[in-house]
């Protein structure tokens, strides 16, 4: 699936629809679906990723290691690290959502990271650029599951503001992923993340 780029040009980072099972779907009021995603490497771009969740990773097994789905999230990941990366995020969405007809008069789930996790805190943070950016854009929700809870501790106040912001306006889940095998640590940076974004899901 191709998506425009800031500067014009085709790239195919942004996978429009998703998940083949959910992209008809129609909510309790009556409202279509309709799904984006991004996603990273497996693994590789999994920082705090436990011994559990690496050893049932489904990202790494059936269709996800075809050498076409490794290469896609390749650049995905290389065009993540980009400094214009958020500008390039915000306009494919912004434009896909306002010409394209599949979009019309639905609601966008935007699932950050079927594959992958936030690398580091700089990529974190483009993605609160673009998260913000839509802040009050109801047509669009972001959704996401994270082990990397120390980038987001490791905000700013005022970014640490926004983000409680845009999850009281129901604009980001965020959800903390939690297994048997995770350390004491990240169980306490989790209940610290809760702690002070009391709307995440744990």
């Amino acid at each position: 699936m191709k998506s425009l780029r800031a500067d014009g040009r085709y790239c195919k980072s942004i996978q429009l629809n998703g998940n083949a099972k959910l992209k008809n779907c129609i909510d309790e009021y009556g409202i279509w679906l309709k799904y984006m995603q991004f996603n990273v490497l497996a693994l590789k771009d999994c920082p705090y990723s436990s011994a559990g969740c690496r050893s049932v990773c489904y990202a790494t097994k059936g269709h996800h290691v075809f050498p076409n789905v490794i290469e896609s999230r390749q650049r995905a990941h290389d065009w993540s690290m980009r400094e214009d990366f958020a500008d390039c995020v915000i306009y494919t969405i912004t434009t896909e959502m306002k010409n394209s007809r599949k979009f019309k008069n639905a609601r966008v789930i935007f699932r950050i990271h079927e594959s992958g996790d936030f690398y580091n805190i700089k990529y974190l943070r483009k993605w609160l650029k673009i998260w913000e950016h839509f802040m009050d854009d109801e047509q669009i929700i972001f959704t996401f599951y994270t082990k990397s809870f120390i980038f987001f501790l490791q905000l700013t106040e005022e970014e640490k503001n926004t983000l409680r912001q845009l999850q009281s306006k129901g604009r980001v889940s965020v959800n903390l992923s939690l297994d048997d095998t995770t350390d004491l640590k990240q169980k306490s940076r989790a209940l610290e993340l809760i702690a002070q974004f009391p709307k995440s899901n744990i």
